[in-house]
Protein backbone atom coordinates (compact mmCIF):
# COMPACT_ATOMS: atom_id res chain seq x y z
CA UNK A 1 0.00 0.00 0.00
CA UNK A 2 2.78 2.43 1.05
CA UNK A 3 3.61 4.89 -1.69
CA UNK A 4 0.86 3.64 -4.01
CA UNK A 5 -1.87 5.40 -2.04
CA UNK A 6 0.05 8.68 -2.13
CA UNK A 7 0.46 8.42 -5.90
CA UNK A 8 -3.25 7.78 -6.28
CA UNK A 9 -4.12 10.69 -3.97
CA UNK A 10 -1.89 12.94 -6.02
CA UNK A 11 -3.55 11.84 -9.26
CA UNK A 12 -7.03 12.18 -7.77
CA UNK A 13 -6.34 15.74 -6.64
CA UNK A 14 -4.60 16.67 -9.87
CA UNK A 15 -7.54 15.46 -11.93
CA UNK A 16 -10.07 17.21 -9.71
CA UNK A 17 -8.02 20.41 -10.11
CA UNK A 18 -8.27 19.94 -13.88
CA UNK A 19 -12.05 19.52 -13.70
CA UNK A 20 -12.38 22.67 -11.61
CA UNK A 21 -10.27 24.62 -14.12
CA UNK A 22 -12.56 23.38 -16.91
CA UNK A 23 -15.58 24.69 -15.02
CA UNK A 24 -13.81 28.03 -14.54
CA UNK A 25 -13.04 28.27 -18.26
CA UNK A 26 -16.66 27.43 -19.10
CA UNK A 27 -17.69 30.23 -16.75
CA UNK A 28 -15.49 32.66 -18.69
CA UNK A 29 -17.23 31.63 -21.92
CA UNK A 30 -20.55 32.67 -20.42
CA UNK A 31 -22.46 29.70 -21.82
CA UNK A 32 -23.77 28.46 -18.49
CA UNK A 33 -25.12 30.27 -15.43
CA UNK A 34 -22.30 31.16 -13.02
CA UNK A 35 -24.28 29.96 -9.99
CA UNK A 36 -24.65 26.49 -11.54
CA UNK A 37 -20.93 26.27 -12.27
CA UNK A 38 -20.04 27.46 -8.76
CA UNK A 39 -22.36 24.80 -7.34
CA UNK A 40 -20.60 22.08 -9.35
CA UNK A 41 -17.21 23.44 -8.33
CA UNK A 42 -18.26 23.28 -4.68
CA UNK A 43 -19.49 19.70 -5.19
CA UNK A 44 -16.13 18.71 -6.66
CA UNK A 45 -14.33 20.30 -3.71
CA UNK A 46 -16.67 18.49 -1.34
CA UNK A 47 -15.93 15.22 -3.12
CA UNK A 48 -12.19 15.92 -2.98
CA UNK A 49 -12.17 16.60 0.75
CA UNK A 50 -14.37 13.60 1.47
CA UNK A 51 -12.19 11.21 -0.54
CA UNK A 52 -8.95 12.66 0.83
CA UNK A 53 -10.25 12.35 4.37
CA UNK A 54 -11.44 8.76 3.96
CA UNK A 55 -8.32 7.60 2.12
CA UNK A 56 -5.98 9.26 4.60
CA UNK A 57 -7.92 7.74 7.52
CA UNK A 58 -7.54 4.30 5.95
CA UNK A 59 -3.85 5.00 5.39
CA UNK A 60 -3.42 6.05 9.02
CA UNK A 61 -5.05 2.81 10.20
CA UNK A 62 -2.74 0.78 7.96
CA UNK A 63 0.33 2.71 9.14
CA UNK A 64 -0.63 2.18 12.80
CA UNK A 65 -1.00 -1.55 12.13
CA UNK A 66 2.41 -1.65 10.45
CA UNK A 67 3.96 0.33 13.30
CA UNK A 68 2.70 -2.17 15.87
CA UNK A 69 3.88 -5.11 13.77
CA UNK A 70 7.39 -3.69 13.30
CA UNK A 71 7.63 -2.63 16.92
CA UNK A 72 6.90 -6.23 17.93
CA UNK A 73 9.44 -7.52 15.42
CA UNK A 74 12.14 -5.18 16.74
CA UNK A 75 11.32 -6.15 20.34
CA UNK A 76 11.54 -9.84 19.48
CA UNK A 77 14.85 -9.33 17.69
CA UNK A 78 16.29 -7.42 20.65
CA UNK A 79 15.33 -10.26 23.00
CA UNK A 80 17.23 -12.79 20.87
CA UNK A 81 20.78 -12.94 22.33
CA UNK A 82 22.44 -13.35 18.93
CA UNK A 83 20.56 -10.37 17.44
CA UNK A 84 21.07 -8.37 20.64
CA UNK A 85 24.84 -8.61 20.22
CA UNK A 86 24.59 -7.51 16.57
CA UNK A 87 22.42 -4.53 17.41
CA UNK A 88 24.72 -3.15 20.11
Amino acid sequence: MGTDIYVELYLLNKNLDSLIRVLQRIELLGICPNQLLKLHEARLEELRTSLNSELLAATLTQEQTNKARFKGLVAAMCENPIEKNRLH
